[in-house]
């Protein structure tokens, strides 16, 4: 995957009709050599974790403009969880960006263009209910469902409860990326977050694989509706 650095030169918004999570865990040994200096991977009794997002987006345009101008589109994220120190001396938590996949031909195009988002082509579709949510693609395999009620952590999940599985929910407000000597940091904006434990009752994603990511443990789900999401500007540091 090319870590070409590009910058998200807008701020953008969008309204997200649902995001839904599943969390990998992996040694930290196995994922380190994915995470470039200055990130650090984080970790949790010796695993460190993907996080595999599904999000049904609404009205993505750049901020201030009418939603007429939105564009709708569903994306599949694949991150992993790291800390960032910035020249201020504050502790950052965010995501690193191992790439992406999406149903709009315009994000793969214009995308890949103005962010490092690593987009490919999906033909990921959704199918909701009042507390089932399923994002799947036939063609490549992908089909992931989370369901609300009554929901589990997954058998051999990492963690002990939910709460601390929440610290590894996903998303985080900070997304970066790293070319030679610059950071670029992408600041997410949200109102309403508030994740739903969600028991992950599918979970066939041959993108992990693609990005050499073998035999994670599946160890928690997360959903979120309704969420108005905005991204600032980037900003750059070198170090």
């Amino acid at each position: 995957m090319s870590r070409l650095f590009k910058a998200n030169q807008f701020a953008m918004e969008a309204h997200f009709r649902a995001s839904c999570v599943a969390t990998f865990a992996f040694p930290t040994e196995q994922l380190k050599p994915l995470v470039p200096a200055p990130l650090v991977i984080e970790a949790y009794q010796g695993y460190s974790f993907v996080a595999a997002a599904f999000v049904d987006t609404k009205n993505l345009r750049p901020k201030g403009f009418p939603s007429i101008f939105g564009r709708d589109f569903i994306l599949a994220g694949y991150r992993i969880f790291v800390d960032y120190t910035d020249k201020r001396g504050k502790r950052l938590r965010g995501l690193y960006i191992l790439g992406s996949e999406t149903n709009s031909s315009t994000m793969v195009r214009l995308g890949n263009r103005l962010s490092n988002y690593a987009y490919q082509w999906s033909d990921l579709s959704t199918e909701f209910a009042e507390s089932s949510f399923r994002f799947f693609d036939r063609e490549s395999g992908n089909d992931v469902s989370f369901i609300t009620d009554d929901p589990v952590l997954p058998e051999g999940s990492v963690f002990p409860d939910w709460k601390t599985a929440r610290r590894f929910a996903g998303p985080m407000p900070f997304t970066f990326s790293v070319n030679q000597h610059k950071v670029n940091i992408v600041e997410g904006v949200r109102q309403n977050w508030q994740p739903k434990h969600a028991s992950v009752v599918t979970s066939e994603i041959p993108m992990l694989e693609k990005l050499g990511l073998f035999n994670g443990v599946l160890s928690s789900g997360f959903v979120v509706e309704d969420v108005p999401y905005h991204w600032k500007k980037n900003r750059s540091e070198s170090w």
